[in-house]
């Protein structure tokens, strides 16, 4: 696999239809296994290379999208998953 590329260190690059909410705090869904992740954002380090959302739709069974993680642009996650609020993002876009 090749090696991650940073084009701008230090600053977040969102991707189309995608920018910050508040964060609620850690991920509450214990049992959520996060697959399924989709990137949102390139990141300002190789340890926060890409920002990945939970790819996992149901309330039931996991985050329903409803949190996001920093990985290092091979699949491995490097921070804790926390809980966001997109709520507030639709009432403010």
């Amino acid at each position: 696999m090749a090696e991650p590329h940073l084009d701008h260190p230090g600053e977040i690059s969102w991707f189309s239809g995608e920018h910050p909410v508040p964060v609620l705090g850690p991920c509450p869904h214990a049992d959520c296994r996060h697959l399924g992740q989709s990137v949102i954002a390139w990141g300002p380090s190789y340890g926060r290379y890409e920002l990945v959302e939970c790819g996992i739709r149901d309330d039931a069974t996991g985050c329903a999208g409803r949190c996001r993680a920093w990985s290092d642009g091979q699949g491995r996650i490097t921070t804790a998953w926390l809980h966001v609020d997109l709520d507030a993002a639709r009432t403010t876009t």
